[in-house]
């Protein structure tokens, strides 16, 4: 995103060489840190991609009591992945099974039916 400064046009600009060699392109504007993801503020960057051909994917602190942000989302781009690690570990940095699990069950709710 900071290589685009932040404009939606020059990202879309930035993956066009990218076409044909990638299948997804991952928003995460936390930069893997974990920082809650905005939907209404990346909903530029997507509709700026949407027509390339290339999988959308979003991140961002996404976890089972974040997950509800992508609302939103996954109604106009019903092809849209997502991706979570940071938020479903516990302090020793392990994946908390009983997060992933819920994080897993919430998705499919979120997800379900969205994509045919």
């Amino acid at each position: 995103m900071q290589l685009v400064d932040r404009y939606p046009k020059k990202l879309r600009k930035a993956v066009n060489p990218y076409k044909g060699l990638v299948d997804y392109v991952l928003l995460d504007p936390s930069g893997g840190i974990g920082r809650q993801f905005d939907p209404e503020v990346e909903r530029p960057y997507l509709e700026a991609l949407v027509d390339m051909g290339i999988g959308l994917g979003v991140a961002g602190g996404l976890s089972p009591s974040t997950l509800h942000l992508l609302e939103p989302l996954v109604k106009d781009f019903p092809q849209l992945s997502i991706d979570a690690e940071g938020r479903l570990r516990n302090q020793d940095d392990q994946l908390d099974l009983t997060v992933v699990s819920s994080y897993l069950q919430k998705a499919y709710e979120l997800l379900d039916g969205v994509t045919a």
